[in-house]
């Protein structure tokens, strides 16, 4: 697993573990690759970031493209030990919305 001095995983009261901050966030940073793109064709979500996002209805991330990847972007401050998260029914295609029992 890769050092970024922005998240840690720990476990999250959403759903098993989740992405946290590690200090205060400013609003549109961009803290890490979501999704990879590999030879511009085939997307893949990052196995030690993206993939362990978790989903909320009010989420304090966005997805972006930038330089041929989706980068998890800030779409406010996010705080000190705050979990990371984004609207599953706001990603590519290629990601599952969220599930009916999702909060």
């Amino acid at each position: 697993m890769k050092l970024n001095k922005l998240f840690e995983v720990k476990d999250s009261n959403i759903h098993g573990v989740g992405i946290f901050a590690k200090k205060k966030i400013k609003k549109n940073t961009k803290i890490d690759i979501g999704i990879k793109y590999y030879c511009y064709l085939f997307p893949c979500i990052t196995k030690d970031f993206g993939s362990l996002i978790n989903h909320s209805f009010k989420p304090n991330c966005t997805l972006e493209m930038y330089e041929n990847n989706y980068f998890v972007t800030s779409n406010k401050v996010i705080n000190n030990n705050e979990e990371i998260t984004l609207n599953y029914n706001r990603t590519p295609w290629f990601i599952a919305n969220a599930k009916d029992n999702y909060k």
